[in-house]
């Protein structure tokens, strides 16, 4: 346990008490040794060393979230990039899709690093001329495609012909989505783009606790935390989804919550402050995966709330088909089609509906009106502001 004297001299030299490293916790730090992914490791790396010449490969690395497929990809790049380039004559090239989203941001890049950042011209031509001329100087590319599915739902399957049909061109496509191929329509790039599977699975508890202690080791101070703290974590991490970068983030807010609340240790509350920051977190992600038409329901439902009314069905439905006029984005709604809408999001518990006071459905009984479950605060803050932008 660190002593409260240490920390006040850590105070009084303005340094972090509870942190000693805060970029280990960073999603692009890369540590020296990745803990469960030894037999990953050596999938690609015997990948990597398959290719010579024109014996161009391809490799589809799919899992979800937070299981480590970027990082291990990364590692072997920067451990043995440099001696692929010597010893194969093969260039890599890293290209994070969601950053370059469409073939001529794409193809920029690849000339780009192959010539060096040296002069490239300025359309996509002058870029796959590049590519080509440099291509004739190797004895092989290989491009990875990271979050692929990203570039293929934005703009096609254009810039995986592009290099598919380029022979010395081997490509590593990485996603979340384990079906992405289903956004290629062109049979032709189907029919070069033949590839060996490569599943990275969610991470177990025991691995999930590793992974934290060692970064815990490395990023906070000797005596702020406990074996049963980062067990904990990983726990609760390993049973709602087993994503690495979730259980770093859940132990990085455990510090935070303890730093600013001057505690020498990430203690029992600051471990459930964060586990309802997780719970939140969920919800929030959930209602920015549903379909726009509920989420404006959501936010006109909000509105009427946080000026103190429930609205009706027919004021929702008239609030939202006020807005779609205005916007080229989504189109006026039936009342039935919304009332549907209504019922799910009912279902999910975001919102409850109240019945209208009378009896049967004639003229004497008003209408239902509807409310918002979720915290009015949490939802401004973490929902109702980005829907609105």
């Amino acid at each position: 346990m660190q002593t409260i004297q240490t920390k006040l001299n850590l105070v009084f030299r303005n340094e972090d008490f509870i942190f000693k490293d805060r970029f280990v916790f960073h999603e692009e730090y890369e540590p020296d040794i990745i803990y469960h992914r030894d037999s990953e490791l050596e999938e690609i790396a015997n990948f990597l060393r398959s290719i010579c010449g024109k014996n161009a490969r391809n490799l589809d690395i799919s899992g979800p979230t937070g299981t480590g497929k970027t990082l291990t990809v990364r590692k072997i790049l920067h451990e043995f990039g440099k001696r692929i380039e010597i010893e194969q004559n093969i260039k890599c090239v890293y290209i994070n899709c969601v950053d370059f989203d469409n073939k001529i941001k794409i193809m920029r890049r690849i000339a780009s690093k192959l010539s060096n950042n040296g002069r490239i011209g300025r359309g996509i031509d002058d870029y796959l001329n590049v590519i080509d001329k440099n291509l004739d100087e190797i004895d092989g590319l290989v491009v990875i495609l990271d979050e692929v599915d990203k570039v293929l739902k934005k703009d096609g399957d254009g810039v995986l012909y592009s290099l598919a049909n380029r022979g010395k061109i081997s490509i590593i496509n990485i996603s979340n989505v384990g079906a992405w191929r289903k956004y290629i329509t062109d049979q032709r790039v189907l029919s070069r783009l033949s590839a060996n599977p490569l599943l990275f699975h969610p991470y177990t508890e025991n691995e999930l606790y590793d992974i934290l202690m060692q970064r815990a080791k490395l990023g906070l101070r000797e005596g702020t935390y406990s074996k049963k703290t980062i067990r904990e974590i990983a726990r609760e991490i390993a049973f709602s989804s087993g994503d690495m970068r979730k259980a770093l983030d859940m132990l990085k807010q455990a510090a935070e919550f303890a730093q600013k609340n001057n505690k020498v240790s990430i203690d029992a509350e600051a471990l459930e402050y964060v586990k309802q920051r997780q719970e939140i977190e969920s919800i929030v992600d959930y209602v920015r995966n549903l379909p726009p038409p509920k989420q404006i329901l959501l936010g006109i439902i909000y509105e009427f709330n946080k000026n103190g009314e429930e609205p009706t069905l027919d004021e929702i439905r008239d609030r939202y088909n006020s807005l779609a006029k205005k916007s080229r984005y989504f189109k006026p709604l039936l009342a039935d089609s919304i009332r549907v809408y209504l019922s799910e999001l009912s279902t999910y518990e975001f919102i409850k509906s109240k019945p209208g006071k009378g009896r049967g459905r004639g003229k004497g009984r008003e209408p239902s009106t509807y409310k918002l479950l979720m915290d009015m605060d949490i939802f401004e803050n973490e929902i109702y502001d980005k829907l609105r932008g």
